[in-house]
């Protein structure tokens, strides 16, 4: 299987089991779904086109949906984003510390915001890896769970 089909001065697009999917739209899902800012102005500043009203209604629909899938892993994905950022966090503090061990203050003072940054990039980054993977069928939840989530979902009805 390829992953990646390239061809000289087209678009490079990851080819799965069922779809060809251009980084473009890889790159709006992961904009929509990690909600780390207004759509339309990260698309802009990626260099992707912004989307109209019907477009944007259309595109957090679409969000809506991967993020629905992905709902009974998100414990565990902000866990492994905590995780990530505290072993990050913890390598920077203690080669600073190493550096001048007099600044207490100073590393106290950024240890939290650094934690909170890493964990949002670490956050986004499993979010969209995830409800992507999802989307075109790469990861798929296993037969039980699949159960589970109709026995969930018939019981809201």
């Amino acid at each position: 299987m390829k992953w990646f089909k390239r061809k000289k001065n087209a678009p490079t697009e990851i080819e799965f089991l069922r779809k060809e999917l251009p980084l473009s739209t890889l790159l709006r899902w992961y904009i929509y779904d990690s909600g780390l800012g207004e759509p339309n102005d990260l698309a802009t500043l990626l260099g992707l086109n912004p989307v109209s009203d019907e477009g944007e209604e259309m595109e957090n629909s679409d969000s809506d949906m991967r993020m629905k899938r992905i709902e009974f892993i998100m414990p565990f994905l902000h866990t492994i984003a905590e995780m990530g950022a505290d072993v990050i966090v913890s390598l920077q503090i203690d080669e600073i510390r190493k550096e001048n061990p007099d600044n207490t203050e100073e590393v106290d003072k950024e240890e939290n915001l650094m934690r909170l940054m890493y964990k949002m990039v670490g956050m986004s980054a499993l979010v969209g890896a995830f409800s992507s993977a999802m989307e075109i069928g790469l990861i798929a939840p296993g037969e039980l769970l699949d159960a589970d989530l109709v026995e969930m979902e018939h019981d809201d009805e």
